[in-house]
């Protein structure tokens, strides 16, 4: 629904009986306590998804950096470049999670 559309049926007619004007006023708050539900939804939701996101992104890190602890002196070079490339790319993505859920107005993570 575009807001011309939207602002023209929600006018009061200046024809409108007081119990008129008192029903529309009623539907009115209903459709906003209607629309607050659904945005609170909706954030809990962006949420819930950068969570289940970011906790394997954090295992996938830890996991990396074990093996880079413990066993690069083991890896050939090819090996640890690759483990790196891996460290680095889990990293980007923790941050974009990260930057989604700021920019999303959400809870930290």
């Amino acid at each position: 629904m575009d807001d011309d559309t939207t602002s023209q049926s929600n006018r009061v007619d200046p024809k409108s009986s007081p119990e008129d004007i008192i029903s529309q006023n009623k539907a009115l708050s209903l459709q906003v306590t209607e629309l607050t539900v659904a945005m609170a939804k909706m954030e809990a939701l962006h949420y819930n998804l950068a969570h289940d996101l970011k906790t394997p992104v954090i295992g996938i890190a830890g996991l990396i950096k074990i093996l880079l602890d413990e066993y690069a002196d083991r890896l050939p070079e090819e090996g640890q470049r690759y483990l790196k490339l891996i460290q680095k790319a889990s990293e980007k993505m923790g941050l974009l999670i990260d930057e989604r859920a700021v920019s999303r107005g959400s809870r930290s993570i």
